[in-house]
């Protein structure tokens, strides 16, 4: 089988696998702080694996490994714990007052990764086919 058939199938088969683990759990199990923290992990992992190909910003990127793994990760940390005080202080602005927790049904919680994952994955994308890893890029290292 050939592209893109293989890569159809393959994602319909990850899709069914998926759903069948997922079919074995309550709903309730998926809406915990921690479920919440890793589905929230899967955009910067795409980004960081995929798109940038652990090389950037391009100061990690020429590290050897554990370091890089271990800057990466610090890089990660740091990076969604100010964009979710960026989000969390502008969505009241955008959205209103939204309620927090059980008590409020994760309402802000849930706008939360649903703008992290419909604003930062396209900017990020943007930044990186765009303006060509600017400013993660230095101008020394575009002149190599």
């Amino acid at each position: 089988m050939k592209q893109p058939r293989l890569g159809l199938a393959t994602l319909i088969l990850v899709i069914v696998i998926s759903l069948g683990i997922i079919s074995l759990f309550e709903e309730a199990t998926f809406s915990t702080w921690v479920a919440y923290l890793f589905m929230c992990c899967v955009p910067a992992q795409i980004v960081f694996a995929l798109v940038w190909n652990c090389s950037m910003p391009a100061t990690v990127g020429k590290m050897a490994q554990p370091v890089k793994g271990l800057a990466l990760t610090i890089f990660c940390a740091v990076a969604a714990i100010i964009l979710q005080k960026v989000y969390l202080f502008l969505g009241p602005v955008v959205s209103g007052p939204l309620a927090a927790g059980p008590g409020g049904n994760y309402q802000e919680e849930l706008w939360l990764s649903s703008a992290l994952l419909g604003l930062t994955f396209p900017v990020l994308i943007v930044i990186t086919e765009y303006f060509e890893f600017w400013p993660m890029k230095s101008s020394a290292d575009e002149h190599k």
